[in-house]
């Protein structure tokens, strides 16, 4: 596995401050007495520094709570629509009012805003006592509203000991009455350098919460996913092996990931309380640089040596619980045993006819890596490419065809090769089938 040169996506802190009080939170400073913020001008200077040195494909904007530091929010948002970077709010919704809901439409992107937003329980008693607060009707009213404005979003729920058996009836309510279809039910990651009172899931829980997940698609056809890696190991071999192909998300911290906090300290993901420096005065690649070991899996615990899913998890979270004085080869609480033996699973190519009328995806975007390598990106994690020059040139020009059918091209010799490059961009939704 090769090593990026830059992130894919990073994470953005424009606060420490937070009007909920989550118990399951995996901010590290919660117990801060002074939250810091990001100023303007630091959120200005921080998005020359993403366009011109870290040249991620996606940044999400969190905290804290985003929307109490809706001066520099905005202004970084505003900067990224500008650079056309995809990015997304991290938010509990409930400061969501008129005002700042017409400052986010304005700094939207189209096809490349979102809004991911987290639920911690559909009723009122139990959402209480997991956020300190009485807010869920505001949380609601803004859901409503953001909904209204057709504005993408994404549900997450954080699941842990006090609301386990929720995850299912939740994702019904708000496909049922807020009409979501993206929602995530993400098993709760132990906060590190603090306690909390709540408990993590077990592997058993973890499972079940992973099949209701999946009963929701089935049910109900609404997009479902989790947030965060999970040890392969910790999943029964059906759940590793879905048919959707899903809760296969490798731990990205210093990989393809970083985290900025409101100061301009690095760390390799938002769950690390470690820093690496600071991004206005030690500058990014020296930054990389020091991240290197996560790349090179010198962080991965001995007990995933010869493991088959390794490459699926990388070990889990290194930072699952990590308390002062813990090795970042500590392994994740999670894992159980080692997957000795591992079921090939062959993707499904769609067939693509001469006859059938393609178009690119204008959200497309890709940058150079190294010599003869290049990452594509176009909205989704799942669907990254890595291609050589050769096939970058392919992509690029198909993008100035408009639209197009397979006979229109001159495929050469290498007819079938080709045919079958444009039934993976149909697949990876690089290329749309126009109906």
């Amino acid at each position: 596995m090769f090593s990026l040169t830059y992130p894919l996506n990073m994470q953005v802190e424009t606060t420490e401050a937070c009007n909920h009080a989550c118990l399951y939170c995996y901010n590290h400073w919660r117990t801060k007495r002074n939250a810091g913020k990001m100023s303007e001008d630091q959120a200005k200077r921080l998005a020359e520094i993403i366009e011109e040195d870290i040249h991620p494909f996606h940044v999400t904007i969190t905290g804290g709570e985003p929307l109490l530091n809706m001066a520099a929010t905005l202004t970084l948002a505003r900067e990224l629509k500008k650079r056309g970077t995809f990015y997304n709010l991290n938010t509990n919704l409930v400061l969501l009012n008129e005002e700042r809901l017409a400052g986010l439409q304005e700094a939207a992107c189209d096809g490349r805003f979102g809004i991911l937003t987290s639920l911690p329980h559909h009723e009122a008693e139990v959402f209480k006592a997991i956020t300190g607060r009485d807010t869920l009707e505001e949380f609601y009213r803004n859901l409503r509203r953001v909904s209204r404005e057709d504005l993408p979003v994404t549900v997450n729920m954080v699941v842990h000991s006090m609301n386990q058996g929720a995850v299912y009836d939740e994702g019904r309510f708000l496909f049922e009455e807020f009409g979501i279809r993206n929602f995530a039910a993400t098993p709760m990651l132990e906060p590190s350098m603090r306690l909390t009172s709540v408990k993590p899931l077990s592997t058993t829980e973890i499972n079940r919460v992973l099949e209701d997940l999946l009963r929701l698609h089935e049910d109900l056809g609404i997009s479902v996913d989790t947030l965060e890696t999970i040890p392969r190991c910790a999943l029964s071999e059906s759940l590793r092996n879905n048919s959707l192909q899903l809760f296969n998300r490798a731990c990205s911290a210093g990989r393809s990931t970083l985290s900025i906090g409101y100061d301009g300290n690095v760390r390799s993901c938002s769950h690390s309380p470690i820093p690496e420096g600071n991004i206005f005065t030690d500058g990014f690649s020296q930054l990389w640089e020091r991240l290197q070991p996560y790349r090179d899996n010198q962080y991965v615990p001995e007990e995933c040596d010869d493991c088959q899913e390794f490459f699926g998890c990388y070990g889990g979270c290194r930072f699952n619980g990590f308390q002062e004085g813990d090795s970042l080869k500590t392994p994740d609480r999670r894992m159980t045993s080692k997957i000795l033996t591992r079921k090939a699973i062959q993707r499904e190519i769609p067939r693509i006819s001469e006859d059938q009328r393609l178009r690119a995806n204008p959200n497309t975007v890709s940058r150079r890596e190294r010599e003869n390598l290049y990452t594509f990106f176009n909205g989704n994690f799942a669907h990254v490419l890595f291609v050589n020059e050769a096939y970058k040139q392919v992509i690029d020009h198909l993008a100035t065809r408009g639209t197009f059918t397979p006979r229109e091209l001159d495929l050469g010799e290498e007819r079938d090769k080709a045919m079958t490059l444009l039934g993976v961009l149909v697949d990876r939704k690089y290329l749309f089938v126009e109906t």
